[in-house]
């Protein structure tokens, strides 16, 4: 999963990405997006792409996203009683954990706008528009869980969360 991160962290920020009336491109493992042309639906066909096994390939990542998260929080419950150790290893893998699974939430509530203007892209398909409108909740609900299991990050530290004790 560790490995598989930066792979889910682009995806996402390319999700955060998406204006209105682009087209994501997913038949890569690294999402893409493909602005408005004429011959943009020509270059979809020749490719394979296709409304739902886009919408398919965006929620994995994004199940993959959910499941990096709660796997941090695992690990990070896992060392919680070294933490009172004051080996620096123990408190930098801790720290460390921390800003990924917080990236990784922030990169998840970031890219819902980016699925908001797909679901307009959308709008005149009611399948894909209510499956879009889905994953935007499962990741609303999946945040409303995680965030009260965080606090505040102590200043000079890159990201603005850490993970509740």
């Amino acid at each position: 999963m560790r490995d598989n991160m930066q792979n889910i962290m682009n995806n996402l920020n390319v999700l955060c990405s998406l204006s209105q009336n682009d087209k994501l491109i997913t038949n890569g493992e690294v999402f893409s997006i493909h602005m408005p042309t004429t011959l943009r639906s020509i270059s979809r066909m020749w490719s394979g792409e296709s409304r739902c096994g886009n919408i398919s390939r965006v929620r994995m990542c994004i199940q993959s996203a959910f499941s990096f998260c709660k796997e941090c929080l695992q690990e990070y419950r896992t060392m919680e009683n070294e933490l009172h150790s004051s080996n620096d290893e123990v408190l930098m893998r801790t720290q460390n954990l921390q800003l990924q699974c917080v990236n990784m939430l922030e990169a998840l509530d970031k890219s819902r706008n980016g699925l908001r203007n797909m679901q307009q892209t959308y709008r005149d398909d009611a399948c894909s528009s209510s499956q879009i409108k889905q994953l935007i909740n499962e990741i609303q609900i999946f945040l409303d869980i995680m965030l009260p299991r965080i606090k505040p990050i102590p200043s000079g530290v890159t990201s603005s969360y850490l993970l509740l004790n």
